[in-house]
């Protein structure tokens, strides 16, 4: 089995990790066994409709007879002596006992079939239930996978995401170094006052802080990704999708709300999905995005490039105002 130290080492794609994941999920196999589980049910129905029978067989030993009749227990006088002489005249001479024992000893066996020929619907209707039981156990074999799946797609599109935001903080401690700098040499000229510097400084801090927050994001994330492919964490993953272009990152489609509701796995079970609220036009349309539904968190890095540019347009008015006074003329004495 490869572990993850060997996984970091190599660039995995989404489809190799969804199939880590179905590969190695406890959910999907137990799901598996659910499944063989009803077939064997079903099977186990099926035999209803054939005869049962049922063979019997037994033996037994008694240390005494359970019954013993000899001539003298013969309550007529006449018949016991008329036997008495018949018995020693050729009874004796051919070595027949004097007395009868029953049941000393012996070995019995029986056989029974039943064919059931009216039951009342009972049969029939265990086996549509049987057959029943079986479809479900497969529908929740697959929404089990789809869960797996989607579970692993999230934390796969999360951690591309997070590393992309950590490029961009990356670039905007660079640029906050220089404009530091910058600022710091501008506040020894006496351009700007001290309290500018401590601006930058404090965003400075703050994109540090942000910046150990998508790091600590990346390393929860990769134990996520870990834990849902059934693999052991050792090193952080390479991955290799990027977020590339924003018009390459959606492809957006309209679906009608009661195609997407007959689609759900949860539907066939009998269960109420979600529906989404109509568009005001009573067509009821359900925005769904196909490919990578997680990259909305992109919105953060335009945070972070909006909070510098503001930061340096807020700079370069305080310089301003600094030359040319508030009412934009220079200066005077």
């Amino acid at each position: 089995m490869l572990g993850c130290a060997t996984m970091s080492a190599q660039s995995l794609s989404l489809d190799s990790c969804k199939a880590l994941a179905l590969r190695n999920s406890a959910a999907v196999k137990n799901a598996a066994l659910d499944v063989a589980a009803a077939q064997e049910v079903k099977k186990q129905a099926f035999t209803k409709y054939f005869p049962n029978v049922s063979v019997m067989a037994g033996g037994y030993y008694a240390a005494s007879p359970l019954i013993e009749y000899s001539i003298d227990d013969i309550e007529n006088a006449t018949a016991r002596q008329w036997l008495h002489n018949l018995y020693y005249e050729y009874g004796a001479a051919a070595g027949l006992p004097d007395r009868i024992s029953l049941c000393e000893n012996g070995l019995t066996a029986g056989a029974t079939l039943v064919q059931p020929v009216y039951m009342g619907g009972q049969i029939v209707n265990g086996n549509k239930l049987a057959k029943v039981g079986v479809e479900a156990a497969e529908l929740k074999a697959q929404l089990t996978e789809d869960q797996i799946l989607q579970e692993v797609e999230k934390y796969y599109w999360l951690i591309v995401s997070l590393r992309e935001k950590e490029k961009t903080l990356q670039q905007a401690l660079v640029f906050l170094d220089t404009l530091e700098r910058d600022v710091t040499t501008a506040a020894e000229a006496g351009l700007v006052s001290q309290n500018d510097v401590l601006k930058v400084k404090l965003k400075r801090r703050e994109m540090e802080a942000n910046q150990t927050k998508v790091d600590n994001g990346i390393l929860l994330a990769n134990q996520a990704l870990c834990q849902a492919m059934g693999m052991e964490m050792r090193g952080n993953l390479t991955l290799s999708d990027t977020l590339g272009e924003v018009s390459e990152m959606f492809d957006w489609g309209f679906v009608d709300h009661r195609t997407a509701v007959q689609g759900r796995k949860e539907k066939q079970f009998g269960f109420r999905g979600d529906v989404a609220p109509s568009d005001g036009r009573g067509n009821g349309l359900l925005r769904q995005p196909r490919v990578r539904p997680l990259l909305r968190q992109r919105t953060g890095i335009r945070d972070v490039a909006g909070a510098a540019d503001r930061l340096v347009g807020s700079l370069a008015q305080t310089e301003r105002t600094r030359h040319l006074g508030p009412e934009g003329g220079k200066r005077t004495g």
